[in-house]
């Protein structure tokens, strides 16, 4: 709960949704299994890419999004995730930027929860 966005009810949310952090290995897998990663459809040389695959849980991705709206709202406005979410501002769509900051979000809880560290909002890109 000490980033800017997730509150009570989102941090719940991720810490059930995910359950045994180790079962991760790298950070960044928390992004398929929460379904916010692209889907990508094939048919011999052509390749769609479509919207997200939504394969994980949709309440705890819902708390993400939502979080990832506040945490570009009311951050610090040096925080590092926020200024990446402004420079993605500039070349894509809201609704882009806003499941990108979630999937960071997502990605930065997780390596907190393994760590045990402190969120630092200078520390995380």
């Amino acid at each position: 709960m000490a980033i800017s966005g997730i509150g009570p009810i989102g941090a719940l949310s991720f810490f059930t949704a995910v359950e045994e952090p180790s079962r991760f290995p790298r950070n960044e897998d928390i992004g398929p299994f929460l379904g916010m990663v692209p889907y990508f459809k094939q048919s011999g040389p052509i390749v769609r890419r479509r919207g997200i695959s939504r394969m994980g849980n949709k309440m705890t991705r819902q708390h993400l999004v939502n979080a990832a709206s506040i945490h570009m709202r009311h951050a610090p406005d040096d925080g590092a995730i926020r200024v990446w979410g402004e420079n993605l501002r500039a070349r894509l769509p809201a609704a882009k930027v806003r499941m990108a900051v979630a999937r960071k979000l997502a990605v930065v809880m997780l390596a907190m929860w393994k760590s045990g560290s402190e969120y630092s909002p200078a520390g995380y890109a």
